[in-house]
């Protein structure tokens, strides 16, 4: 008797748009642009690459071409192929919550609010807050005054 093994393919757990958006955030973790474009190949295929291909905005060959370990996707292409899968691209600092916790006081203005109150508690050990009032210079924001 012979084993017999089959080749693994994602594309077939790939079910949810929550699953596909983790393999995605996946291969961008890699820093490798091969490697994150077959991974858009992948969860394009599980969708369908002819129903990816027309809101994409390119030819299902170019998809195939394009979304191959090999490929290099224009950014409109990445961006059309994201938008396809319903999917949509965030950008965020590397190490934003240590960065924010760290952060001298006079730069917390530009952390956004989840990393604000990280930062308001890394150093609420080192100040002693005498009030915090709502700014209206600040949408959202608040002004932090300290005694020391």
């Amino acid at each position: 008797m012979t084993n017999s093994t089959t080749p693994f393919d994602a594309a077939s757990y790939l079910t949810t748009a929550e699953a596909s958006a983790a393999f995605i955030t996946d291969a961008l973790g890699t820093d490798n642009a091969g490697h994150v474009a077959e991974a858009l190949g992948v969860v394009a295929r599980a969708q369908g690459m002819t129903e990816v291909a027309g809101p994409a905005g390119v030819s299902r060959a170019a998809l195939y071409k394009g979304l191959s370990a090999d490929g290099d996707p224009r950014s409109s292409t990445l961006l059309g192929v994201l938008r396809a899968l319903g999917l949509s691209l965030r950008v965020a600092p590397e190490n934003a919550e240590e960065r924010a916790a760290t952060a001298h006081p006079s730069t917390a203005h530009r952390a956004a609010a989840s990393s604000s109150v990280n930062w308001l508690r890394a150093w609420s050990n080192r100040l002693t807050i005498s009030s915090i009032s709502p700014s209206p210079a600040i949408s959202g924001g608040a002004i932090i005054t300290h005694s020391p």
